[in-house]
């Protein structure tokens, strides 16, 4: 099992804990053709699957959802639902699939580090990965994705006399680093932020 502490916060996975961020749609993290990955799965088509006959599975029809079943450190299921990505978390990429690493104060905050992740729409995932990936994938492209702007802002607080800067101005920088490091590379996304962040530099420069 992958050691959470060790999980690397960039857009590529880490060779020496094997992890992987599961809010990807992108070709970038698999080996197979992109053309065979760009299915998409909207509320009207999500079924259910091979589910347990002790979770019950109930869907939102008026907006696209995902729900993930996890299996809880007790043993017990949980059922999350997830209507946007990225979904702000990472899991192992061999089975069983825990959860490694979970984005402070982004994503579901029922999500705790330490469960497994089982189902997907109802569907029991496959014990290998490029299987189990695929239906991932394939099930968060339907979800809108969250932009920088979505982002809760934080509370107002003292400003900072030393920096002259607001603790919430720093936190909500801090959010932003955390945002783009969980959008997946080569995105629309994430190429204005790059060029955002460049153009800012450059004024503070002169």
């Amino acid at each position: 099992m992958p050691d959470p502490t060790s999980v690397a916060w960039g857009l590529c996975e880490a060779s020496a804990d094997l992890t992987h961020e599961v809010l990807v749609a992108s070709p970038a993290f698999t080996d197979e053709d992109p053309s065979q990955t760009r299915a998409s799965a909207t509320a009207g088509e999500i079924q259910s699957g091979n589910s347990e006959k002790n979770v019950v599975m109930s869907v939102d029809l008026d907006q696209p959802v995902v729900l993930l079943t996890f299996a809880r450190r007790n043993g017990e299921s949980e059922v999350l639902k997830f209507r946007s990505r990225p979904l702000f978390f990472r899991i192992a990429r061999s089975h069983p699939y825990t959860v490694t690493d979970i984005a402070e104060g982004l994503g579901n905050s029922t999500l705790q580090a330490g469960w497994v992740l089982t189902h997907v729409n109802g569907e029991k995932m496959s014990v290998h990965w490029h299987q189990a990936s695929l239906l991932l994938r394939t099930a968060i492209q339907g979800l809108p994705q969250t932009s920088r702007s979505d982002l809760k802002e934080p509370a107002p607080s003292k400003v900072n006399q030393k920096s002259g800067r607001s603790a919430s101005s720093t936190k909500r920088s801090n959010q932003a680093a955390i945002f783009m490091a969980w959008v997946p590379a080569g995105s629309v996304e994430h190429s204005i932020m790059r060029y955002q962040s460049s153009l800012l530099q450059t004024m503070r420069a002169a």
